[in-house]
């Protein structure tokens, strides 16, 4: 499994918040000062929620889709790591039979 500088320390669920906090809060200044008709501010929050939702669907399927290679990689490393485990128990047996004449 590799690990690349630019994802150390990443944790999934505070990119989501920032993502979320960044959306609240530019809505909210928008609101705050944008002189616009009612049903105008109405489809502009619309559509910036549109935009969050795409935004939001998007990084979590980037996310599953990292945390499914990721997990594919760490299963790969273990079946690995067991066949050697194996391999060297069963020639450590080899060993100890014939030390002890068991063969």
């Amino acid at each position: 499994m590799t690990d690349s500088p630019q994802n150390a320390g990443t944790c999934p669920g505070v990119m989501l918040a920032g993502i979320l906090v960044g959306a609240v809060i530019g809505a909210t200044f928008s609101l705050l000062y944008a002189p616009k008709a009612g049903q105008e501010t109405r489809d502009d929050l619309l559509d910036r929620l549109d935009d969050l939702k795409l935004r939001v669907d998007t990084t979590a399927r980037e996310l599953a889709s990292r945390a499914h290679t990721q997990f594919d990689e760490v299963r790969t490393d273990l079946a690995q790591a067991v066949s050697v485990g194996c391999i060297a128990a069963d020639e450590r047996v080899a060993e100890l039979k014939q030390q002890t004449g068991m063969e």
